[in-house]
């Protein structure tokens, strides 16, 4: 068994470095005079006054792309359920956490019957909307002569489509290379991805690249498979010639040899509550080598005739009650993995089996720092287990 050491997550440190640089604007509930450039949002005493009574109504604005009931599922209150603060600030931060909008605000407002329209300065065509959303809001409240309490979802949404170039350095140092440049030795590619496809939170990617290890890879997943329930489903289609510079502990060399390989996946998801997740994730894979490679490495390959085909199964269960999906400061996550590769069965093929126990917990411990506990246990049928622990101090820019 392996000793138990701290070590820094580099990448964490990166990621939470960074939130300081990026467009977030989630948190409308804190301000009392909301910034309407990027929606439409009560102010916080509103929001305030309006806690303890019965939703009337939920109106949802700015997605132009996204299904209104997308952002529904996210809600832990329904129409007739008594509004309260926190689930305001929950609903905002889930919504947020779909990673589909810039911009998210999350406001409530109880309009009375005999109660005048409250003037609001208009600047820009987005104040002169949210006049006339108010103003009907009154009406409709005069002419139930009953107070109207209304929850706003108002969104700004980002750009869906991502076209990301890929280009590393494979095989060979960086001074090895520039002393002789190849394209043999570089990976050049495009992933193009766009995050919401039919507006369903449902990612669509292609990508493809040459160079060092040539592939093509096609991916789609919906979180809504049949309609509005909490059931999704996803396929991937992968084609790659990956160049093996594997360490031979046998021969005691670094052996370069072309793998060819084909992976066809699927993916079945159900959404058990807001924060809980069961994923189920199974495929089969093609890996194969030339006759003169497998006569020259044997363990190129499992199979004798260098030809490998393995079915795999992936178990996965999260529960993830973080403040932010992409950089967490606050709260914390689980997530159990069970993989298999091959039949267990098997005992001239493919056959690995490996556990994964992921916890991790994030706390904000003084002004601006915040720390992030991580412990991961794995076990495998190669390796017995392993034992991992790691934690990080990060600070966010004011």
């Amino acid at each position: 068994m392996k000793t138990p050491r701290f070590v820094p997550d580099i990448k964490l440190i990166l990621l939470t470095l960074s939130l300081s640089m990026l467009p977030v604007y989630a948190m409308a509930l804190d301000e009392d005079k909301p910034d309407r450039r990027y929606g439409f949002a009560f102010s916080l005493k509103e929001t305030e006054e309006a806690c303890g009574t019965i939703v009337d109504k939920i109106i949802i604005t700015g997605n132009y792309t996204t299904k209104p009931f997308v952002m529904r599922q996210e809600l832990p209150f329904a129409e007739g359920d008594t509004l309260r603060m926190q689930d305001l600030q929950t609903a905002q931060q889930l919504i947020y956490n779909l990673q589909l909008f810039n911009v998210v605000f999350v406001s409530a407002k109880r309009f009375m019957p005999d109660q005048l329209p409250e003037p609001i300065s208009i600047n820009d065509e987005q104040d002169s909307l949210f006049a006339a959303f108010s103003q009907q809001c009154y009406e409709e409240a005069h002419a139930r002569q009953a107070p109207l309490t209304v929850v706003l979802i108002s969104v700004h949404e980002r750009w869906y489509l991502f076209p990301q170039p890929r280009f590393d350095l494979r095989g060979m140092s960086l001074a090895n290379w520039i002393r002789n440049p190849t394209i043999a030795n570089l990976n050049i590619g495009v992933i193009t991805t766009h995050q919401n496809l039919t507006g369903l939170s449902d990612p669509f990617s292609f990508a493809f690249g040459v160079g060092f290890d040539p592939y093509i890879r096609l991916s789609y997943y919906t979180p809504y498979l049949l309609g509005t329930s909490r059931t999704g489903a996803g396929f991937a289609l992968t084609w790659r010639d990956l160049n093996n510079l594997a360490y031979d502990t046998k021969t005691d060399v670094i052996p370069r040899y072309i793998q060819k390989t084909f992976i066809i996946s699927g993916a079945i998801s159900q959404r058990l509550s807001p924060f809980a997740f069961l994923n189920i994730n199974f495929g089969f894979n093609r890996v194969s080598v030339f006759e003169d490679i497998k006569a020259a490495y044997p363990s190129a390959t499992v199979a004798a005739d260098g030809r490998d085909y393995y079915p795999w199964l992936h178990l996965n269960y999260i529960y993830s009650q973080v403040d932010l999906n992409q950089c967490p400061t606050k709260g914390w996550f689980l997530s159990l993995n069970l993989y298999q590769m091959g039949l267990p069965t098997w005992t001239d093929k493919i056959n690995i089996t490996r556990g994964i126990f992921d916890i991790r917990f994030y706390e904000k411990s003084l002004a601006n720092c915040h720390l992030h506990c991580a412990t991961t246990l794995q076990f495998r049928s190669i390796l017995p287990y392993q034992i991992m622990n790691g934690f990080s101090l990060a600070t966010l820019a004011s």
